[in-house]
């Protein structure tokens, strides 16, 4: 994940971006468009690691992108 800077997709009525190189997860309703934001502390392997065991919505980022196909994620370097 450290040559990408942000990973965007959609699960579950909600809208995800993860970025790297902010350090933060930030998930939006798209029917309200109300937003909250998740930053971390951690860097490099710690990050990403933070990242995957995030449940900002009450599922882990890694069991959502275990059901996402590559199709569905928009990945930015």
């Amino acid at each position: 994940m450290e040559s990408t800077n942000e990973i965007f997709f959609r699960f579950a009525g909600y809208e995800y971006q993860i970025s790297y190189c902010g350090r933060y997860i930030l998930v939006e309703d798209r029917k309200t468009h109300e937003s909250e934001e998740f930053y971390f502390s951690e860097t490099g392997e710690g990050l990403i690691e933070a990242f995957l065991n995030a449940s900002p919505r009450g599922t882990t980022i890694r069991e959502i992108l275990m059901n996402l196909s590559k199709k569905d994620l928009i990945i930015t370097e």
